[in-house]
């Protein structure tokens, strides 16, 4: 089969992204003065915004892609199932669970860390359910619906936990938090994601060959050398990982785990192998850009990049479940 190569505008759209990503904001920065001011060591305005506000935000987006991208291209080879996505088969709302349980008993207070290790544990719970029903079931819907029905459930629980909340402040902070934002990050912030998310991601990546063998079915991956139990568990542990690291951080942002490995399966080959790789790079592109368009917005508050990411992908994710399965 041909392979097509990728564009090289992708990679002039990454640095024009990135440049676009550090430039934009309510703030005007002054290039020549902070180029002085980072000369001279000197802290004003300009630096604070640029090192503490602006840089924090963009590596965040490229780190939200890169855990999100894996996860997605990795999970629908192990599932077997092209519409596999964190946000659709319940990981990201299991993870969204697992770090409103930490604020509702305010154990962020003791420690942040207690956040990605509550939203990890959880989308480790969903996800290994998943691969359970996807060795007993290989039944595509049927995989998908267990999946939406944990995400449902997920839902309800963190429901419940906020309408039990006798603090309407806090309530309104995580509804706000939930729907995903890249607003408020900060240096702190991507030091408490960058272990979780980079590892995941590293271990998801570490499957890439064993991936070409996976896709054609757990007996066929066997029958060529793989360890099909590892392979599987690499796979849970790095989703989680990458998933829960940077959904305690910015909250939930879905279909971009859906998007990325379908829009690079076609100039691959539909090479699950190079898929992993390079989907993460796309999704850090389609991160940037909603959250370069959210800030370009003439809008009176910022839009969320959750809201965003879901009114961009539902209609793709209707459309690849039409033309999967419609008739």
């Amino acid at each position: 089969m041909m392979v097509k190569p990728l564009p090289l505008w992708l990679y002039a759209a990454a640095l024009a992204l990135i440049a676009l990503s550090v430039s934009i904001g309510p703030y005007k920065i002054d290039w020549t003065q902070l180029a002085y001011d980072v000369v001279q060591k000197n802290q004003t305005i300009d630096t604070i915004v640029f090192f503490e506000l602006r840089i924090p935000r963009t590596i965040m987006c490229i780190l939200t892609g890169i855990a999100l991208g894996t996860g997605g291209a990795a999970l629908q080879t192990l599932l077997r199932n092209p519409l596999a996505e964190p946000s659709i088969i319940g990981i990201s709302s299991s993870a969204a669970l697992g770090a409103v349980l930490v604020m509702s008993f305010q154990l962020h207070l003791v420690s942040l860390f207690f956040m990605p290790v509550g939203a990890i544990i959880f989308s480790m719970v969903a996800a290994s359910l998943l691969v359970v029903i996807s060795r007993t079931s290989h039944d595509h819907v049927t995989i998908l619906l267990v999946g939406v029905g944990i995400s449902l459930l997920s839902g309800a629980a963190t429901s419940f936990l906020l309408s039990i909340s006798d603090n309407p402040y806090a309530v309104n902070e995580i509804v706000f938090w939930m729907l995903g934002s890249l607003a408020n990050v900060s240096n702190d912030d991507l030091l408490l994601a960058v272990p979780f998310a980079l590892s995941g991601a590293i271990i998801m990546l570490s499957t890439a060959n064993a991936q070409n063998y996976f896709v054609f079915g757990g007996e066929v991956a066997a029958s060529s050398g793989i360890n099909v139990r590892t392979l599987r568990a690499k796979v849970i542990l790095g989703a989680s990982l990458a998933v829960g690291g940077v959904t305690a951080i910015i909250g939930m942002v879905g279909f971009i785990g859906l998007l990325s490995p379908h829009l690079v399966r076609p100039f691959v080959g539909n090479e699950p192998r190079r898929t992993l790789i390079w989907s993460p790079v796309v999704a850090s592109l389609l991160v940037l850009a909603a959250d370069i368009a959210i800030r370009l917005l003439p809008t009176t508050n910022e839009l969320r990049l959750g809201v965003v990411t879901t009114l961009i992908g539902a209609p793709l994710f209707l459309y690849v479940v039409f033309k999967r399965f419609g008739h």
